[in-house]
């Protein structure tokens, strides 16, 4: 403090400047997460709705060789029928990049799908066709007679995990450009034989 006419007057140390300086930044930047929490809240509640409503095997045949050294062939040919829906009443549209699809029937990968992007206005729906290359994978014969058997009882399960970027659009503006994910797990032939659609997970993020 100095003394000037008898009086003493305040003067501002830098200890009390940096703590101003800290407490304004803590602040901002406190409000700047909040926000950035709510908003993508309001983008994953405007993620699409996913289902799966389809299984064709074209082609699920176990082939045994005379010669054992060649062992069990099972030729794998299948065709999955994926929904996904902008059910929202809002003005967001959905446009979507080139999205990766794996899959598995009964734990054995098939050859990765790549779609093409397309656009997805509110309140409509789009079928995707998810058709893997045509395999021949070399099995021990147990396995494969067992895996044919459990095809002919419509008792296959399969699991789909997909990826990509969407564009989030609003008013004709685009608000937010996001990767996304989906996982299917255990879905069920059975149920897909009885019209069940299997609900698929969706959600922000990298696809693993």
């Amino acid at each position: 403090m100095d003394l000037e006419d008898g009086h003493r007057h305040a003067t501002a140390t830098p200890t009390t400047c940096c703590t101003g300086f800290f407490y304004l930044a803590g602040t901002i930047v406190f409000f700047l997460l909040i926000f950035s929490a709510s908003f993508l809240g309001f983008l994953g509640a405007n993620l699409p709705k996913v289902k799966v409503h389809r299984l064709d095997i074209y082609k699920f045949n176990v082939t045994k060789h005379q010669d054992e050294n060649k062992g069990t062939q099972l030729d794998i040919d299948v065709n999955i029928m994926v929904n996904m829906s902008n059910n929202f009443w809002n003005k967001m549209t959905l446009v979507y990049g080139k999205m990766k699809v794996e899959t598995k029937i009964e734990g054995i990968k098939l050859p990765k799908v790549h779609l093409d992007g397309f656009r997805q206005n509110p309140r409509t729906s789009n079928d995707l066709k998810i058709h893997p290359k045509e395999m021949r994978y070399k099995l021990k014969q147990s396995y494969a007679e067992k895996l044919k058997l459990t095809a002919d009882k419509n008792k296959i399960t399969l699991s789909l995990k997909a990826g990509g970027n969407v564009q989030f659009w609003y008013n004709g503006r685009m608000i937010s450009k996001q990767h996304f994910n989906v996982r299917c797990d255990f879905i069920e032939q059975s149920n897909l034989h009885l019209g069940v659609a299997h609900n698929c997970a969706v959600n922000l993020g990298y696809f693993r």
